[in-house]
């Protein structure tokens, strides 16, 4: 039950990125992972990354946000 909770935010997640709905980041933290393994998920599922320099300005915000 746990794991298809865990599955679920990572398929939503990946959806909402695919639309452009949320960034790399929040994707990131929607899935429960880091970064670096969210990018590897899109890449797996074949999802471009459409990352901008507002993406990159929210996940600065958010990472600071995270270091906290």
């Amino acid at each position: 039950k746990k794991r298809a909770s865990v599955e679920l935010k990572k398929l939503i997640a990946l959806e909402l990125f695919r639309e452009g709905a949320i960034s790399m980041g929040k994707g990131a933290e929607i899935a429960g992972m880091c970064i670096a393994d969210f990018m590897d998920l899109t890449a797996q599922k074949e999802i471009p990354l459409h990352y901008t320099e507002e993406d990159l300005q929210e996940d600065m915000k958010w990472a600071r946000g995270v270091m906290k």
